[in-house]
């Protein structure tokens, strides 16, 4: 369970979410040292600050790290919200890197994870514990982003994948789609591309294609969750639905048999 956060500025989140700022310098030391937390984006930046630190990233970062920052309008909607998850560990003492701010404590960062789904929340200042809702959240967020890029070989692969983005529905029942390479390996999250009421929800299968086309998907795998308890899998509308997005793409005969067998009820 991830039960910590820390919060920065918008440019400073952006930084450490590239993997280009991996110091943070800050007065106060966290309890426990060593762990792992999730980055909250502070509400006090604007769009000036912004560009000031655009004309600052211009002149201290490789032309390669400064093509990799986000615009604006992105990193507009991080404000107020956890977006993304590191592993950290403190020490005392300054850094000689571009990152010293005069500080005592250094925190190292590592393993860093981006949220495809910034989540919002309070913040706080300096290290900061996160309310159990919240924990469980971001949790379950950090599980799911760090299944980005792995092989999908089995249902198994895919019934894991699925479960752990079921709770983003709320209760009610959803449609997720999972973006698959050529080399079966995810391209992104479970997205929920349709969000119904308890008992019902309807997608088009235009719908699903639109987020395969945006990402150069060669497959997807789509999954339905019924929080009613009531399924007939292999009857129910909602599966026609589904073998009518599958009679939608051009698949091989063994890509179809591979997906196909990737097809059975989660009770």
């Amino acid at each position: 369970m991830i039960n910590s956060a820390f919060t920065c500025t918008g440019p400073y989140a952006s930084l450490i979410m590239l993997g280009i700022k991996r110091v943070e310098n800050r007065s106060i030391c966290p309890s426990p040292m060593k762990g792992c937390c999730v980055v909250s984006c502070s509400k006090s930046f604007c769009k000036g600050e912004f560009g000031n630190f655009g004309q600052w990233a211009s002149r201290a970062l490789s032309a390669d790290q400064f093509a990799m920052i986000p615009a604006w309008c992105d990193v507009a909607e991080w404000m107020g919200k956890i977006v993304g998850c590191v592993d950290y560990s403190c020490r005392e003492g300054g850094d000689s890197t571009s990152w010293n701010e005069g500080y005592r404590y250094r925190w190292n960062q590592s393993e860093v994870v981006s949220f495809d789904q910034p989540i919002g929340c309070r913040g706080n200042t300096v290290m900061w514990v996160l309310p159990r809702t919240l924990a469980d959240r971001v949790t379950t967020a950090d599980g799911l982003a760090r299944t980005v890029g792995g092989e999908v070989a089995t249902a198994e692969d895919v019934e894991r994948i699925f479960r752990m983005a079921v709770p983003l529905a709320g209760g009610n029942e959803g449609l997720f789609v999972l973006l698959i390479d050529v080399e079966h390996r995810t391209l992104s999250e479970p997205l929920l591309v349709s969000l119904g009421e308890s008992t019902r929800t309807s997608v088009q299968p235009g719908e699903v294609f639109a987020v395969a086309l945006k990402l150069d998907a060669k497959s997807i795998i789509l999954a339905h969750n019924h929080p009613s308890g009531k399924s007939q899998c292999r009857t129910s509308p909602s599966h026609g639905m589904m073998r009518s997005c599958t009679r939608s793409t051009r698949l091989t005969k063994e890509e179809n048999a591979f997906f196909e067998s990737m097809i059975k009820p989660m009770e």
